[in-house]
């Protein structure tokens, strides 16, 4: 093994914040408009970004213009036109503005009203999780990828490196048909925000996507988490710095989630993760647009802060949605990070449903407030559910109608501990840090227990309750309900993530529950009448006097900060080990974990023989044996982009099935025809038989089984090295 090259690592690590970037600043506008400040900015602002991108690209490609050439001068125009529309709505009176001071608070912080100091005290245990967090992920993309410039080699991530390839070249990245050339031609719809987006990075098609991946996990995701983390911030109970500090650890906790590594590394089902990245703004604004109404307890200690004490805030007197002309910023934000989840992956569609369950009684007890409006609500929700399944009758029935092995009775078992404990739920990586997921666990059952108990919280307690009964469906026997599960793929790996989004806020009562009895029990123990001043400081009420100093106050100040950094060195740096070999089971050729497709060798010689070959040129060979990288790694057109099976009756398809009779003789003819109408003429080959060593070989031969016969006799060398060649067909000269 190779060490990795410092400067290809820092080269991607600047990539990755590039690509960062260029995920939060056209949503940070839209947000900042609306009056949204801090981390709920960034929260809401992948969605919002993503959404602008599917327009941008659809305009581009109506327009006809290459997208590498108009992407941000479009992204720029939409940016600032859908801008100043937020801005104007954000005017009217009773705006969200003016009726939302308390989000915009909780939210982040508002310019002019508070000192840097305030900023430090209110955010610096966020911003440090997030850090840690970046810095854990990166330590484990350095340790487990060995090199930036090494392609991922799961069965999704050779389609989606080609993608980005063919969006480069053609320059056409729409929604509508701009991945043509990996579907023989035809014009299909595929979500294509991730790969327009990756297409911009200034590096070579798997470069640009190693980046994306490291930016995606190391700053994107946290940062999403914070935000809306922070936004929840008036659900947890205890005084303003435990929340902070119980926000921080929550951070820590999902920031780091295997759930959502693994669909970075192990399913490479990227556009899928950055539907999920859009999902806490989703979440968040769903959270704002259906406020619960929180009473205080009554303090027990004189002069404390209410909502103070470990027990957290008291009944609430049911939902009360804003409405009015006000609250359409806000409306306009959830639409459109919606709609930016279902670009990214039109899953996210039914990922909305499951995790906006949560919220349906809370909306419609305020709908139909009265006998009539009872009625009235019911009859339109009927007809428009009848209306919306019959208008998509055919595409859900297509969807339902997947198929997939079961995991059996004992799968639901298997299923309900992945998902509580956030263990791995696809492949064979596995190691003994995994059991650090138990603390997960404990944290999210104490915190569903608490919420059980916080009416304001039952709606983050029914989403997690919703995602988890379908996840464990999918992961057990077969049976009418599990075909719920068929939009994911009938894939349990995909639905954990759900399950994780609304467990973290259950986590982050925890925290904040437990730090506040620490907390409290401390003040006890030391007693006086200095305890309550320090509560109602620390809680945040004006007028407090402040305590005696001394090392007693010191230690009850720095308290939050030794349980943060416990959990640091026992779950992020105890994941490392973990984290590591997930990147490793798809980026490190020694290690993938379902078959090698191209060793450290065969990389280098496709990306040194590439410059032998005419501009032109377009090459054949089998997928499984690595021949579908010639695209995304040197630049070379190839007959299959991907590794799955061509579509019947496309000249790809009657290819893979003829060319057996080329050594034959028997069908030379049949194959000369199609090569000539693909123009492919020349042929590439891998002739070893465990990939130099690796682990686990070689990935078995699937519809491509037909191009393991070479006719030699009918081929001349162009180059090769060792096992690996390129060969010109003379046989149709």
């Amino acid at each position: 093994m190779e060490p990795v090259s410092l400067p290809d690592l820092l080269g991607t690590c600047g990539l990755a914040v590039l690509f960062a970037l260029l995920l939060w600043v056209p949503g940070w506008c839209l947000t900042r408009a609306a009056g949204v400040r801090g981390w709920s900015a960034l929260a809401l602002a992948p969605g919002l970004t993503v959404a602008l991108v599917a327009v941008a690209t659809t305009v581009a490609q109506a327009l006809g213009w290459r997208w590498g050439t108009a992407a941000l001068p479009l992204l720029g125009v939409l940016t600032a036109v859908l801008t100043g529309l937020v801005v104007v709505l954000s005017r009217v009176p009773g705006s969200t503005a003016s009726r939302l001071g308390g989000w915009r608070k909780t939210g982040g912080w508002l310019r002019g009203r508070n000192r840097p100091g305030d900023l430090a005290r209110s955010h610096g245990p966020v911003l440090l999780a997030v850090l840690l967090t970046a810095v854990a992920w990166t330590t484990a993309y350095g340790w487990g990828a060995v090199s930036p410039r090494w392609p991922a080699q799961a069965f999704d991530a050779v389609f989606h490196l080609s993608a980005v390839a063919a969006v480069r070249e053609g320059g056409d990245a729409s929604l509508l048909g701009g991945l043509e050339a990996l579907y023989q031609g035809q014009s299909v719809y595929y979500p294509t925000p991730w790969h327009a987006m990756v297409s911009l990075l200034p590096a070579g098609p798997v470069q640009a996507t190693n980046a994306a991946l490291l930016g995606t996990g190391a700053l994107v995701w946290p940062s999403a988490l914070a935000g809306m983390l922070t936004g929840v911030r008036d659900l947890l109970p205890g005084p303003g710095p435990v929340r902070e500090w119980g926000v921080a650890l929550t951070v820590l906790l999902g920031g780091t989630a295997i759930a959502f590594t693994m669909l970075l590394t192990s399913l490479a089902v990227w556009p899928y993760a950055l539907s999920v990245v859009a999902l806490p703004g989703v979440l968040l604004a769903l959270h704002l647009l259906v406020p619960t109404r929180v009473l205080p307890v009554s303090p027990s200690v004189p002069g404390q802060d209410p909502g103070t004490q470990g027990s957290g805030p008291g009944l609430d007197r049911g939902p009360q949605c804003r409405s009015g002309p006000g609250v359409l910023p806000l409306v306009l934000l959830l639409v459109m990070c919606t709609v930016g989840a279902a670009a990214a992956h039109g899953v996210a569609v039914f990922s909305v449903m499951v995790l906006g369950a949560g919220w349906l009684p809370a909306v419609w007890r305020v709908a139909t407030a009265g006998v009539r409006a009872r009625v009235r609500a019911t009859a339109v929700v009927v007809v428009a559910a009848l209306g919306g399944l019959w208008a998509v009758r055919r595409p859900l029935g297509s969807v339902l109608g997947y198929s997939r092995p079961d995991g059996g009775w004992e799968g639901l078992v298997a299923t309900l501990g992945q998902a509580l404990a956030d263990l791995p739920a696809y492949g064979t990586v596995w190691g003994w840090t995994s059991l650090l997921g138990l603390v997960t666990a404990s944290l999210t059952l104490l915190g569903a227990w608490l919420a059980w108990r916080q009416p304001a919280a039952r709606s983050w307690l029914r989403a997690w309750v919703a995602a988890l009964l379908l996840t464990v469906m999918v992961g057990g026997p077969s049976w009418w309900g599990r075909q719920l599960g068929a939009p994911w793929y009938l894939q349990k790996a995909r639905l954990v993530p759900l399950v994780l989004l609304p467990a973290l806020v259950l986590a982050a009562l925890a925290c904040s529950h437990l730090l506040a009895r620490v907390r409290t029990s401390r003040q006890r123990r030391f007693g006086g009448r200095d305890s309550g001043r320090l509560l109602a400081r620390d809680g945040g009420r004006p007028g407090g006097r402040p305590g005696r100093p001394g090392g007693r106050r010191g230690s009850r100040r720095v308290l939050p900060g030794v349980a943060a950094a416990v959990l640091v060195v026992v779950l992020a740096g105890g994941r490392l080990p973990l984290q590591r070999d997930l990147v490793a089971s798809v980026h490190d050729p020694e290690q993938v974990q379902y078959g090698t497709l191209v060793t450290a060798r065969e990389i280098d010689f496709i990306q040194g023989a590439s410059s032998l070959l005419p501009p032109d040129a377009v090459v054949v060979g089998p997928p499984s044996r690595g021949a579908s990288m010639l695209w995304s790694l040197g630049g070379v057109h190839v007959v299959y982009p991907s590794r799955s099976r061509p579509s019947a009756h496309s000249a790809e398809h009657q290819l893979a099935d003829a060319w057996p009779g080329l050594k034959k003789g028997t069908g030379s003819q049949e194959v000369c025809r199609l090569l000539r109408e693909l123009g492919a003429f020349y042929l590439y080959t891998d002739y070893s038989r465990d990939a130099e060593g690796a682990r686990h070989g070689q990935p078995p031969y699937r519809w491509d089984v037909g191009f393991a016969q070479v006719p030699l006799e009918d081929i001349e060398l162009v180059a090769s090295d060792g096992d690996y060649a390129l060969w010109r067909i003379t046989a149709c000269d």
